[in-house]
């Protein structure tokens, strides 16, 4: 029998040239994750790097740390947690968004409305300014209609009373 022959490698991998997410220039990430670290230079950021990877490998060689499935789990949620604030985030940014114009436009159209309101009532009584001067004048012809009355009746008594 002859030897089989395998396909290449090549052949088997395959570019997704159709995926959705958008892809990241290699440089553009590596330099983002060294923006994260904190440092002002690349020497203090080498550094940190290096000490956090000398702890993990001398705590994972002396069974310090014990990789378990509470670390699976750890890393599980890290991620859910990463992508749904990277991807969900801009989603609940708009919605909220919208939410607080939505609750703006609500309360300015409240405001215009009593703004309104103050205005119609202002003119209504401003028709009535006069009032106090009308009842002042009113109460003047009031006395003087009573003084008259009774006056008056004492006239046209006297006048009844003569004139017969």
């Amino acid at each position: 029998m002859a030897p089989r022959a395998l396909p290449a490698v090549s052949a088997l991998v395959t570019a997704r040239h159709s995926s959705n997410v958008p892809a990241t220039d290699p440089k553009t990430k590596a330099q983002s994750l060294l923006d994260a670290l904190p440092g002002n230079h690349l020497l203090s950021k080498t550094a940190i790097l290096s000490s956090v990877t000398g702890l993990s490998v001398y705590a994972l060689s002396n069974e310090y740390y014990v990789v378990n499935e509470e670390t699976v789990v750890a890393v599980c949620l890290l991620s859910v947690w990463t992508a749904l604030i990277k991807f969900g985030g801009p989603m609940y940014r708009e919605w909220a968004e919208g939410q607080n114009e939505k609750i703006k436009n609500i309360l300015n159209s409240a405001r215009a409305d009593h703004t309104q309101a103050v205005q119609t009532r202002i003119e209504d009584v401003k028709q009535m300014s006069g009032v106090v001067d009308v009842t002042k004048t009113l109460f003047e012809v009031s006395k003087v209609t009573s003084s008259q009355i009774r006056g008056g009746g004492q006239v046209f008594g006297q006048e009844a009373d003569g004139g017969v």
